[in-house]
């Protein structure tokens, strides 16, 4: 069958995500592909996206891509050939390749389960902020998997929650979503990436999330429920000194933190920067094996002195957003408020 390349391209980068990172089952690193779609799953991420190719089989991943975006031609057939039907053929324009295929059921299977359990519930649209409200809590979460709810963000009606037992953020969406459930902040990270969502369910072991263009994104749900009604105090009654960042005070720190945060971590929600406020200044800085950047800024804070870690990714989101931003300081903890966003961080004990 002829298959435009763009769309063939398109098609393969837009379920990329769903590809397993290692090779833990062999099909979990292929793309496979439906007839009708294009997929990819690693038992914790499906990803599918409609495309006409009449195939049926599983391709490696890594193999397929770099040859799609090497190709500059309008038109490609795609087919199954050899003596045992083992290897994928294209031709076009002065170009024919063999990829071999794997035409195993197994992956089949799973994601046969995943489409099932999508097709048994009902769409509903997608909260206006729920997605900037899951990209800011997300950063609250813990890296460590001892306690499944602290690497997970929470959703339940209104409320989006995340927290690590140091830090905790809270949102609230502008409508209910009449849902109850808990992903993994690696894959809410993945979702923020992909963007574009217009509906969304929950079945008994994923969340699905659909696009207008009917690519659809499922994510597999954490078992429990997240503990929102037994946080939520936390952020009640916080008393400390409330500060108004001024737009200079704001741009000075996100310059300080832009230019901290270079040499952090690679990994955008494992990085962090220790930020000090001071009489008259901040201090960020970031410090991480390939070496440390101090940046220090004059701003209008006056008071007692603070600093603590935090993301540089997730401070510029909060800098950067129109409402203006209260930062709450108390004797242990700082509160960071953005409309209907909070974020709660123990401050570091000054030496």
């Amino acid at each position: 069958m002829r298959v435009k390349v763009e769309h063939l391209k398109q098609s393969l980068e837009i379920v990329k995500p769903g590809i397993a990172s290692r090779d833990i089952v062999e099909q979990m690193t292929h793309y496979i592909f439906t007839k009708d779609a294009v997929t990819a799953y690693d038992d914790q991420i499906c990803v599918s996206y409609p495309i006409q190719t009449d195939l049926r089989c599983t391709v490696n991943a890594n193999t397929l891509l770099k040859f799609v975006k090497r190709l500059k031609i309008e038109n490609l057939k795609v087919s199954i050939g050899g003596d045992d039907k083992s290897l994928l053929i294209c031709k076009g324009q002065g170009i024919e390749s063999e990829i071999p295929v794997l035409l195993s059921e197994d992956i089949y299977l799973h994601v046969a389960e995943v489409q099932k359990q999508m097709k048994k519930t009902k769409w509903i649209d997608v909260p206006e902020n729920m997605m900037d409200a899951m990209a800011f809590c997300m950063f609250a979460a813990s890296k460590n998997a001892t306690e499944a709810n602290r690497i997970c963000v929470g959703i339940k009606g209104s409320d989006v929650m995340a927290g690590d037992g140091h830090r905790f953020s809270w949102a609230r969406l502008e409508e209910s979503t009449r849902k109850n459930f808990m992903i993994s902040a690696k894959s809410v990270s993945e979702i923020i990436r992909f963007g574009g969502f217009s509906q969304f369910c929950v079945s008994d072991s994923w969340v699905h999330f659909k696009t207008k263009d009917k690519a659809t994104f499922h994510i597999r749900l954490n078992k429990g429920t997240y503990p929102i009604a037994k946080c939520k105090p936390l952020f009640e009654g916080f008393e400390g000194k409330e500060i108004t960042l001024k737009e200079s005070d704001r741009e000075a720190i996100k310059e300080a933190v832009e230019t901290a945060g270079v040499i952090s971590e690679d990994l955008p929600i494992d990085r962090t920067v220790k930020i000090r406020f001071e009489d008259n200044k901040v201090t960020c800085e970031g410090d991480f094996k390939t070496g440390k950047v101090t940046r220090r800024r004059k701003i209008s804070y006056s008071g007692k002195e603070f600093e603590f870690l935090i993301n540089p990714t997730f401070i510029l989101q909060i800098l950067d957003k129109e409402e203006l931003a209260t930062i709450v300081a108390g004797d242990k903890k700082v509160n960071f408020i953005v409309g209907d966003f909070q974020h709660i961080i123990a401050l570091k004990r000054s030496k």
